[in-house]
């Protein structure tokens, strides 16, 4: 499978025994992905390394919520893991522990596909629009 864009996924899981295995299987897919195990580890990886989408534990949700904030009006989707969907957690998609990644990997692909036909996304112009 092709990775749809050049930048990195950026995951915050603070369990390694969580995070490696999701890592793994969005690099076999084509993607690059950086891992972080914490807030400031993974602010000091986006600061340089601009990431296109991200996959955040659920206490990192208002991390998620910052950088949509700070971002805007880029589009950065961020993907939820949670261990129960609740009505007050805010994200572009939730996905539940213990996380599917086959179910990960499509909607990962579908984000990133989103986000670069979007007006000003990596594929937009490419397309002539």
């Amino acid at each position: 499978m092709r990775a749809l864009t050049g930048g990195p996924i950026l995951i915050v899981v603070a369990r390694a025994d969580e995070r490696e295995p999701l890592a793994l299987a969005l690099r076999f897919a084509g993607h690059r992905v950086i891992e972080a195990r914490s807030a400031d580890e993974a602010r000091a990886h986006a600061s340089s390394l601009r990431p296109t989408l991200l996959v955040l534990d659920e206490r990192f949700a208002a991390l998620g919520q910052a950088w949509k904030r700070a971002l805007a009006p880029a589009r950065l989707p961020v993907v939820l893991l949670v261990e129960a969907i609740r009505d007050h957690l805010r994200a572009d998609d939730l996905l539940t522990k213990p996380v599917d990644v086959g179910a990960l990997l499509v909607r990962v692909r579908g984000h990133l596909y989103r986000s670069e036909a979007a007006p000003g996304g990596a594929g937009w112009a490419q397309r002539g629009a």
